[in-house]
Formats: C-alpha cells, sequence, structure tokens
C-alpha cells in the first residue's frame, strides 16, 4: 500500500454517512504540503488546517494547485477502487514537497473550507530541479476499500 491515499477521519465518514458522494464531487484539487507538515487524520478536516503548510509559491515561484483529473470510482474484484490521472505539478519546475493533499475544491480557488480528502506520504521529501515534479497512482488506486474475506 505504498504511497496510497491516507484519508482524513472525517472523508471516511463521508464515504458511508452521504455527505460526500465521490463520484459527484465536481472538483478535486492536489496541493504540495512541506515535509515540515504533520498528518492529522482526527483533527484535520478543512483547507484551512493545511494550507499553513502548503509550500510557499513565493520561494518556489513553479507551483501552484493543480486539478485531480480522470478520477473514477470502481468495483474490482472485491475492491472499491477510487483512482485518478497522474497529478502533474509541471514538466520543468524546481518544487520540494513530502505530502500531497487531496482536497474538494477548485484548484485554481481554493477556499478555507474546503474539505480536505486525503493525503498521499511521498515517505521524504521529494526535490525537483528544472524538472517534472508528479505523482502517478498505483494500478491499484489511489484509494481502495476491500471486503472482508
Amino acid at each position: 500500500m505504498a504511497n496510497e491515499m491516507v484519508l482524513y477521519d472525517s472523508s471516511y465518514l463521508s464515504l458511508f454517512d452521504g455527505t460526500h458522494v465521490w463520484a459527484d464531487i465536481t472538483n478535486v484539487a492536489a496541493v504540495l504540503l512541506a515535509a515540515a507538515y504533520t498528518p492529522d487524520t482526527a483533527a484535520h478536516t478543512d483547507y484551512s488546517d493545511v494550507s499553513a503548510n502548503e509550500v510557499d509559491d513565493a520561494v518556489q515561484t513553479d507551483y501552484a494547485p493543480v486539478a485531480v483529473t480522470g478520477r473514477s470510482v470502481s468495483l474490482t474484484s472485491d475492491e472499491i477502487r477510487y483512482t485518478c490521472s497522474k497529478i502533474d505539478f509541471g514538466s520543468t519546475v524546481s518544487l520540494e514537497g513530502q505530502y500531497i493533499g487531496i482536497i474538494a475544491g477548485d484548484a485554481a480557488s481554493l477556499n478555507a473550507t474546503d474539505k480536505l480528502l486525503g493525503y498521499i506520504d511521498l515517505g521524504e521529501a521529494k526535490s525537483s530541479t528544472n524538472a517534472e515534479f508528479s505523482f502517478t497512482p498505483a494500478a491499484t488506486g489511489l484509494y481502495r476499500i476491500q471486503k472482508a474475506a
């Protein structure tokens, strides 16, 4: 399960209580979070809970949140898979970050109250210098829920 999305508790609950129908969310954004970010799946619910740890676009001038495209929810064998296309922050950028936050919101105009869905831990701070900075979900999806045997 390396590099699968970890759901925030509020997002996980929304899968089952009807708060969000993931397949119906119009806009999903990805933000790059610095290594200083400390994930708190219980306490973090909104973009405002992570925005202070978003990479600084005044320092890393190539950075901007990006839209998560190619999203789909499917049933494969005994699991539900939520996946997307490659999350690409640019092909010739100089960036550094350790986490990718996934948010229910428009990448061009994120609001403090936009709901956090999950985050991807890249394992350590990753960087690019005038190169591509992207994340490709595993073939099994960005997130999956498996039935008990």
